[in-house]
């Protein structure tokens, strides 16, 4: 009797440790469910790109003169009792990196700044000097030294957001931008107040 009960201790023993390193493979192994978050022997992770494939950026808009010449209208729109008007300004190339500036209107016969509009004279403002150009995704930032037709001298940013959006920003000497994405942060806070749609 006291034998067979140490038989069986050994058989339950043996069973427990078998048991065990029976575990202990299927751990090693990578064996389990095909529902965790391992996405499988040989596969990535679900939500992340495979390896090699960087997730997309935005491109960089078009720069230079002419991808700056043409009329603007402001985006905000300035309601006139049942009319309405944006804020027009037109760039015209002078030189390889000169443009001539003029401000203009486009007036609505409606309260909210749709149809074609009229596009009344404009007054001439100055010329513009591109000093420099800097990119990154989604802006092309154009720096320059505006000298109005007073005489004075003013600096300004001309950004590049997409082929149809342009947004211009004041500026001091030395520049108060480090760099195109810092021009963008700024943009995004006031973007009605200081771009431009293309007509």
């Amino acid at each position: 009797m006291q034998a067979t009960v140490t038989n069986k201790k050994k058989t339950n023993r043996s069973g427990q440790i078998a048991a065990a390193m029976v575990l202990a493979l299927l751990a090693a192994c990578g064996g389990g469910s095909d529902d965790d978050d391992s996405g499988g022997a040989g596969n990535p992770p679900p939500g992340n790109p495979p390896p090699g494939n960087p997730p997309p950026t935005e491109p960089v808009p078009a720069s230079g003169i002419p991808a700056l010449v043409g009329d603007w209208a402001l985006k905000r729109c300035l309601v006139q009792n049942t009319s309405s008007s944006r804020t027009l300004l037109r760039f015209t190339q002078t030189g390889d990196a000169t443009v001539t500036i003029e401000n203009g209107l486009v007036q609505y016969a409606n309260a909210d700044c749709t149809g074609a509009g009229t596009v009344l004279a404009g007054t001439p403002l100055g010329s513009i000097q591109i000093t420099g150009i800097k990119t990154a995704p989604s802006i092309a930032a154009h720096w320059g030294r505006w000298s109005a037709i007073t005489g004075s001298v003013n600096y300004t940013v001309m950004s590049k957001l997409s082929d149809n959006e342009l947004c211009m920003l004041g500026d001091e000497n030395p520049t108060v931008f480090a760099d195109a994405a810092s021009v963008l942060q700024y943009i995004n806070l006031s973007r009605d107040l200081s771009c431009y749609d293309k007509r």
